[in-house]
């Protein structure tokens, strides 16, 4: 049996069964199990900056198609200038797709995955780190790093952690799950409906009595092939999987009414209700163009249950569809690819729970005395105006117990000011006038402050020797966090500023801090994100720098990632064994 990472040309056989009930801790050792589960966190809408972006129920419907697979068309974001704009503002999703995709083809099919389908953003955020959580009462609590980026060494990053509250011991609502599993032509084979079966094993092994199951099956015609289960009947949960018998066509909006109604009709009071679709994202009715299928899931949401998309399969696999019914349906977007990935998904699902916040987005505003532009790793597919912002209105990202969002920027600092074309509050002045802190649009309820200058380099862009004296006081920037409270009801917002004194190379991190950045790394060169400065060699870099930063790793997803980091070195050209 192959070890996850040969190439199936090698291993005369793309994926095998994988078995044993502690595989998950095995995954570096374990050989490859199928496809790949998706489960994505609502995405939100591209938008043009200083403009209002385009509304969840119009992003992702449409995509661009590479090797079969269609990707969500948005291409890596450059510089922006804080002349044109001193803002980055984006929804707070946490997705993992992209980097259990990308595993599958670098390790299992020893190639790089298509561009368009790398979104570094999945990647860092796939792993959990050990950020400061929030104090009684909060639900979201951001904190902030600085340090020299590793893989240019005239810029600087500012590294952005936020965390949700943890779930609380002992005490989880009861879930109310309904199963809605594709099982037209498309879905056949091991590594479609034989992971939707993995799927619902562990559903059978880590549902709690009190939960309850549901699964339907859809073809031309959903069906009912296991009415609302007690979790404690762990035996017929599992038995569902015998009776994903596939052929046929997707009748997607047909089966989305039945799996809804099924979800209100066998709710009970305090219930999580959730629909988990497993599909290769084919709805192919015809019944309703894209854009009227994701309407109607974000109009289904107001029932009160989330839509969560996984996502398997290859040579068909619509990623672009995923995303956008999962953002639509508050939920989440996952690609599969293997049974480990399944069995990690669910767990977590189970474990954290409803959200604890929803609508969770951040503002960033660069104070244009110090930063002469910006660039925002990743979230290219996230982005939302600055007007969303403050609109309470905004639907954006539902984040759960225990969950963590990384969001890292990179500066290039300068001492000039510029001005802002963007309407709206600002800490910071452009070139004339008062910066303005509000709450709301035009700064009501806010307060007006002064512009408060720093000590900025001279001489164009800062130059970060080794070592790294260079000392900047003042405000890099100033961050604003906004979201809805689920327990109260209420919209929070938080503020900090962005301080940073003597600026400090990456080595000099904390090990979490250290780890997100190699993966930000790799993910670039993977991309071939050469126009930012990232080329072959940043993935080699960013292997030294991962094997540093390991930490604990109990589970060995950060050794995993060491290896696919040097798989990334090989195949972009460049690699030095050390």
């Amino acid at each position: 049996m192959p070890a996850r990472g040969t190439p199936a040309s090698q291993s005369g056989a793309a994926f095998g069964p994988l078995n044993g009930a502690n595989a998950r801790r095995l995954r570096i050792l374990a050989a490859l199990g199928g496809t790949a589960l998706v489960l994505a966190a609502c995405d939100q809408p591209p938008g043009a900056r200083g403009g209002v972006a385009s509304t969840p129920e119009s992003y992702g419907t449409a995509g661009i198609t590479v090797g079969g697979d269609t990707f969500p068309d948005a291409g890596p974001a450059g510089e922006t200038p804080v002349s044109v704009d001193r803002t980055s503002t984006v929804s707070l999703d946490v997705d993992t797709a992209s980097y259990s995709y990308a595993r599958r083809l670098i390790l299992g099919e020893g190639r790089l995955p298509p561009e368009q389908a790398i979104r570094p953003e999945e990647w860092v955020n796939y792993f959990d780190y050990a950020y400061p959580r929030p104090g009684y009462g909060q639900a979201l609590q951001a904190t902030s790093w600085v340090y020299q980026a590793p893989w240019r060494a005239d810029r600087v990053l500012v590294h952005v952690g936020v965390a949700a509250a943890e779930p609380a011991l002992g005490i989880r609502q009861p879930h109310n799950l309904v199963v809605l599993v594709d099982v037209s032509g498309s879905m056949a084979g091991r590594d479609s409906a034989g992971l939707a079966g993995d799927v619902l094993r562990s559903l059978a092994a880590n549902v709690s009595p009190g939960d309850q199951v549901s699964v339907v099956a859809f073809a031309g015609t959903p069906r009912t092939i296991l009415p609302p289960t007690d979790g404690a009947n762990r035996w017929a949960i599992a038995g569902a999987a015998d009776a994903l018998d596939t052929g046929g066509w997707s009748a997607g909006e047909r089966a989305l009414d039945h799996a809804y109604d099924l979800a209100r009709q066998s709710a009970r009071p305090g219930d999580v209700s959730r629909v988990l679709v497993i599909t290769d994202g084919d709805f192919t009715d015809g019944a309703r163009s894209p854009q009227e299928l994701v309407a109607y899931v974000a109009d289904r949401r107001r029932s009160g249950v989330f839509l969560s998309l996984l996502g398997v399969s290859r040579g068909g696999f619509d990623d672009a569809a995923l995303q956008a019914l999962a953002q639509a349906g508050n939920g989440e977007a996952a690609y599969l690819d293997d049974a480990i990935e399944a069995e990690r998904v669910i767990e977590d699902l189970l474990v954290a729970g409803a959200p604890v916040a929803s609508d969770a987005r951040v503002d960033m505003e660069f104070n244009p005395a110090l930063v002469r532009s910006w660039r925002l790793v990743g979230y290219e597919t996230r982005e939302i105006s600055r007007q969303e912002f403050f609109d309470p209105r905004t639907d954006a990202a539902e984040v759960r117990p225990g969950q963590e969002v990384t969001l890292i920027y990179e500066l290039a600092l300068l001492g000039s000011p510029g001005p802002s074309y963007e309407g709206g509050p600002y800490r910071y002045p452009g070139v004339t006038g008062t910066g303005q802190d509000g709450a709301g649009p035009g700064g009501s309820g806010g307060f007006v402050q002064p512009y408060r200058q720093g000590v900025p380099p001279t001489g164009g862009i800062a130059p970060f020797p080794t070592p790294y004296p260079q000392s900047v006081s003042g405000e890099l920037g100033f961050l604003r966090l906004r979201y809805r409270d689920v327990a109260s009801g209420q919209i929070r917002e938080t503020r900090q500023p962005i301080r940073t004194g003597t600026l400090q190379p990456v080595t000099a991190m904390p090990t979490d801090i250290r780890f997100a950045a190699a993966v930000a790394m790799a993910a670039q060169a993977a991309r071939g994100d050469i126009a930012a400065g990232i080329g072959t060699g940043a993935a080699q870099s960013a292997v030294w720098l991962a094997r540093g930063a390991l930490g604990a790793d109990p589970n060995g997803e950060r050794s995993e990632f060491v290896r696919i980091a040097e798989a990334i070195a090989r195949l972009a050209g460049g690699y030095r064994w050390p």
